[in-house]
Parts: C-alpha cells; structure tokens; sequence
C-alpha cells in the first residue's frame, strides 16, 4: 500500500486532524483520504482555518511569533479568559511501513557479499 514517494522518501499519511476551540471550529474531526485529500466548500466554512491549523501543527518554518495565538483565534464561544485551550492534533500514519523498509534495507545491506 505504501510507496517511495517520487524523490525516493518514505511517506506519512495524515489519517485524522482533530481541531477544538480555533477560529470557527467548535470541535470538529477531518478525515484524510488516501493518496489526495481536496479541501473545497463555499466561503466562510473554515478552510482557510483548517489550512491555519495544519500550519500551526507541522511548519517548522512557521515563526515563534506567528505561533502566538490571539484572542480572536478562540472559538466565538470560548475565550481565553474562560481558561479554555485550543486544541490541534493530527493522527499519522505510515511509520510502521518505513520502519520495516529502512529494517530491510540495513537487512539487505548486512546480508549482502
């Protein structure tokens, strides 16, 4: 199921992403298709907002400041003040399989002449 991307790396899948109290997102779960997910719907639903979230969560070239979160990132029901938090978690998928293929290449190499 799982192939060497075209520049040769392993690949991981995001599975699920779980966003509570940001922006328009009360709570919500995002399921991710495999190979392709495709964020479309009419304006004003979040996908600028999800796309925020994923940012938040995986840019390491993302910068401390832009990190820093605002009142208006809160949910329009939640506030900072209430000592509520936002929440952004993603499952991940694919490390099993890029265990086993890195395992069978050192394998490969050991047992190789």
């Amino acid at each position: 199921m799982w192939k060497l991307s075209p520049l040769g790396l392993f690949t991981i899948h995001i599975e699920k992403l779980y966003i509570r109290n940001f922006r328009n997102f009360s709570e919500v779960a995002v399921p991710f298709a495999t190979p392709v997910t495709a964020i479309i719907g009419p304006n004003n639903v979040g996908k600028s907002n999800l796309l925020a979230a994923l940012r938040l969560l995986f840019d390491p070239a993302l910068s401390r400041q832009a990190r820093l979160l605002e009142k208006e990132d809160f949910h329009e029901k939640t506030s900072v003040d209430d000592g509520r938090e936002i929440l952004i978690s993603a499952i991940l998928s694919g490390f099993e399989n890029n265990a086993r293929r890195a395992t069978d290449g050192i394998i490969h190499w050991l047992t190789s002449p």
